[in-house]
């Protein structure tokens, strides 16, 4: 309720500054609050976000593809290395686990430098924006530097335990006399 009286007595406010000046011949072209003008450009850049949201998932789709296709050369070039296991008692079990347990690592150190490179790209790019378009000092919200990176991870280890599953099934189903030859 408070708030409600607060904005009633601003606008009656700019009301009476407009009819003062019209009444002083003194012509008003526009009128508009800081609060007018933030959620103007946070209605403009709606639709810059969710181009940067399709654009990242774009990147991570092709990502996903790169990614399944380097396990898939790197498995087939460790055929040999396969056999090897399994000649010595390794079960497909064990052979899916250690392949997919690569691709986690390889994820997580990927994570790891997006992490180094995103979160100062994100406080430079927001401390720009909200200095040359804003005028004022914006902060990062729990947002961009918790929740993002966490669903980052979560989107990148799923990425990784699905990259390359059918080649890992093939190698971990080989007979070792096919892994040798």
């Amino acid at each position: 309720v408070d708030s409600k009286l607060k904005r009633r007595a601003k606008k009656e406010t700019i009301e009476k500054i407009e009819a003062h000046l019209l009444s002083q011949n003194i012509s008003i072209l526009q009128s508009e609050t800081k609060a007018d003008a933030i959620k103007l450009l946070n209605s403009h850049y709606t639709a810059t976000f969710q181009t940067f949201l399709i654009v990242i998932l774009m990147l991570a789709i092709v990502s996903a593809f790169g990614l399944s296709a380097t396990r898939s050369v790197q498995i087939l070039e460790r055929t040999k290395e396969l056999g090897v296991t399994k000649a010595i008692g390794g079960t497909k079990k064990q052979i899916i686990k250690m392949l997919t347990d690569e691709s986690k690592v390889l994820c997580l150190c990927s994570f790891g430098i997006s992490i180094l490179l995103a979160i100062p790209g994100i406080w430079a790019g927001l401390l720009l924006f909200s200095s040359y378009t804003l005028k004022t000092t914006a902060t990062l919200n729990t947002f961009s530097v918790i929740l993002a990176p966490t669903l980052w991870l979560m989107l990148i280890l799923l990425i990784g335990r699905r990259a390359g599953r059918n080649s890992v099934k093939r190698a971990a189903e080989m007979t070792v006399k096919d892994t040798l030859l």
